[in-house]
């Protein structure tokens, strides 16, 4: 995982020029579990449970930045998590899995950004799968979201220029599973389950231009080794 960090605190760097580069491979298989066993709770039941491939942040602010970055995920990632209850979750009971082959986040603030990127899945396998064993449990509220991804990156400007070009390529099967089974729910309960072969996300505010050139891939399905 990458994280940079640019700041410049006066006006006179304002027109200065930067560069990130970031290079990443992912060769090797990549698991993540995460069981929660709960007795009784009376307030609030929570898990998180991330696995990712490739990750990168890049926090911009004040400094005008040349990005480039190259993330290939060759491996297969899988993310579980399982909540077993035996009694009470408690009044609220939230549960999160998620999984990405490639992920990127840029935030730029008053600066501009110039950028290209490319992320690429082989021929893999990225699972995200999420579980509640609670058939003789109770609970007040309950929200459980699995995630999968094959490829994604978010981009967040404030009172930014950007100008960026992005190609994605997934070769990976990407799934997501949601299961579970309570007892007795006294309000809410919600499983949610998403999987993404290729995902951009894009937010500007207070001003902020951007130009934005996507490419997206989803090639076929071969048998997975």
């Amino acid at each position: 995982m990458m994280i940079g960090t640019l700041l410049c605190g006066s006006a006179s760097c304002q027109a200065t020029q930067s560069s990130v580069l970031n290079n990443q491979v992912q060769q090797n298989d990549l698991f993540g579990t995460e069981v929660l066993n709960v007795q009784i709770v009376s307030d609030k039941t929570a898990g998180e449970s991330h696995g990712s491939g490739n990750q990168y942040q890049a926090d911009i602010q004040d400094q005008n930045t040349n990005l480039v970055s190259t993330q290939q995920a060759l491996g297969k990632v899988t993310t579980e998590s399982l909540l077993t209850v035996a009694t009470n979750s408690g009044v609220n009971t939230s549960m999160i899995t998620t999984a990405v082959g490639n992920g990127g986040t840029t935030d730029v603030i008053g600066a501009t950004l110039t950028a290209a990127l490319s992320q690429e899945t082989g021929l893999t396998a990225i699972a995200a799968i999420g579980q509640i064993d609670a058939a003789k449990g109770r609970a007040g509220v309950v929200d459980a979201y699995v995630q999968s991804q094959g490829n994604s990156h978010t981009l967040t400007t404030d009172q930014s220029t950007s100008e960026m070009q992005v190609l994605q390529t997934n070769a990976a099967k990407v799934t997501s599973d949601s299961n579970g089974a309570y007892g007795i729910v006294e309000g809410k309960a919600q499983l949610q389950a998403a999987a993404y072969a290729n995902d951009i996300t894009y937010a500007g505010t207070n001003g902020s231009a951007s130009v934005i050139q996507t490419e997206q891939k989803t090639l076929a399905q071969r048998p997975i080794q």
